[in-house]
């Protein structure tokens, strides 16, 4: 494709879950309610570098150990998440509990 003038981009691996719980605690019912990124599965995938369209707003840049997590700031606000939350998600293969390293800005349309 490259040699006929298309852009490749990044793949990265992809799974889905639901976020159910900050801090261990579910979230309340009414906030489940109002917000649709927690009535439906998420995107969740992996990487060792942002994509270059990801600006980190809060907290640590370098992801180095693992069950660590960077979260959308404006998802981040909407569900009072901060830098150092624990986030617990269920996944096809069980549940994951992870820490929040950082925040970051995304440009969905890159």
């Amino acid at each position: 494709l490259e040699k006929n003038g298309w852009q490749s981009t990044p793949l990265y691996p992809n799974i889905r879950g639901r976020l159910v719980a900050k801090n261990d605690q579910p979230f309340a019912a009414d906030l489940i309610q109002h917000n649709n990124s927690l009535r439906r599965e998420l995107n969740l995938t992996q990487s060792e570098t942002l994509p270059k369209d990801n600006i980190i707003t809060q907290g640590q840049p370098l992801f180095n150990q693992v069950n660590q997590v960077s979260v959308e700031a404006k998802l981040a606000e909407e569900l009072g998440i901060q830098v150092g939350d624990k986030l617990t998600f269920n996944l096809p293969e069980g549940a994951l509990t992870a820490r929040v390293i950082n925040l970051r800005s995304v440009e969905w349309e890159s």
